[in-house]
């Protein structure tokens, strides 16, 4: 990825940082789009990772005070946010930006307005995501007993965000569904905006790619997809999908894609590759074995003797 963006370093604003960050997981550098912003930003603009020091959690009771991400410079928190950390280490790091402030300010207003209530919804409201895709997702990178905790501590905070001003007669899922239309518009703005053009601002990346990669990325990694009304409509854009491709294979090499369905779907090597998976063979004894116990006691086997 090409850009015309410079960093000078200043002084020794590096020494000393911790930039605590949402971790992720195979398909997601984090699984929050606040986090993921930060950290794509300190990956194109701040390739030498020395110069701040980055830590994934999203424990609670570790920051009672601030959610990640956010900044401390030897210890004490300085900015918090994706838009305040990026503006921060912006300043500290002297660093040249191609994109307005305005349009930055503009198109960050229309994602928090618009396209993030979605997503928190699909994510942490839609019962059959919430069952089938959030909690494994957060069982694989937190450990149990905080696993329950911040589950159900961040589906309440979801719930009350969602439903604060509106009017006391609409249901949740009402909300919902007025939510997705709201995105659903977003993501048609987003990719006439976007045109034939590789990045928003032009030929090069820039902090404003950075904003909405963030939060596109995060419907077409995140293991919901496939049920998502929103990330449907994201896929009938074809600009916004190689966009993202673009932005993936620049900044996250190492991060698997899943595959056009949106779902991740298993690799068989040969004919006999399934014959050799020892998950299958378990699945079929304990299903023999069940099997059995059931014909005994409805007297089968006394039938057959």
């Amino acid at each position: 990825m090409s850009t015309s963006s410079t960093v000078h370093r200043v002084g020794t604003q590096g020494q000393g940082m911790e930039l605590l960050l949402h971790p992720g997981d195979e398909y997601l550098g984090s699984l929050e789009p606040d986090s993921l912003q930060v950290l794509a930003y300190v990956k194109l603009y701040m390739p030498d990772t020395k110069m701040v020091t980055m830590t994934a959690s999203c424990i609670p009771m570790q920051f009672p005070k601030e959610r990640p991400p956010f900044l401390r410079v030897r210890g004490s928190i300085v900015a918090s946010g994706a838009e305040q950390v990026i503006t921060y280490l912006q300043e500290q790091f002297a660093v040249e930006d191609t994109s307005g402030q305005d349009e930055v300010a503009a198109y960050s207003a229309l994602l928090t307005d618009r396209f993030l209530p979605a997503m928190l919804y699909s994510k942490w409201l839609n019962s059959q995501n919430y069952i089938d895709f959030t909690r494994s997702s957060y069982a694989k990178i937190l450990y149990f007993p905080v696993t329950l905790f911040y589950l159900s501590w961040q589906h309440r905070a979801v719930g009350h965000l969602i439903m604060r001003g509106a009017p006391p007669d609409l249901t949740l899922e009402q909300r919902g569904l007025e939510l997705m239309s709201k995105a659903e518009e977003c993501v048609g703005l987003l990719s006439a905006r976007l045109g034939e053009h590789d990045y928003f601002c032009g030929d090069h990346s820039s902090s404003l790619d950075i904003r909405l990669f963030g939060y596109l990325e995060q419907l077409l990694q995140s293991p919901h997809c496939e049920a998502d009304p929103v990330s449907k409509s994201l896929r009938t854009h074809g600009n916004l999908v190689l966009f993202c491709q673009r932005m993936r294979k620049s900044l996250f090499p190492e991060i698997k894609a899943r595959s056009s369905e949106g779902v991740s779907l298993p690799t068989m090597s040969g004919p006999t590759s399934l014959w050799r998976d020892s998950a299958l063979w378990i699945s079929v004894g304990v299903a023999t074995t069940v099997l059995c116990v059931q014909a005994v006691r409805v007297g089968l086997f006394q039938q057959l003797s």
